[in-house]
């Protein structure tokens, strides 16, 4: 979901990877070899009993800038 005059941002930004408006969270793993991340987000918050996903999991190698899927 993305709000008005978002849906540029992606495409005028090398520095962003991903766009969403869920409320969630992210996980990191970070090792000598590389610094993993899983985005987790939860399909609705008004109510009990929402089911949180993983929507993304990024990897940035120490050798290789910027933030890759993975």
């Amino acid at each position: 979901m993305h709000y008005p005059g978002e849906t540029g941002t992606l495409a005028n930004n090398p520095n962003v990877a991903l766009l969403n408006n869920q409320r969630g969270y992210q996980l990191f793993t970070v090792t000598p070899d590389a610094w993993r991340a899983e985005v987790k987000v939860m399909d609705q918050v008004d109510r009990p009993g929402g089911q949180i996903s993983t929507i993304a999991r990024f990897v940035v190698d120490p050798k290789q800038p910027g933030p890759q899927s993975g």
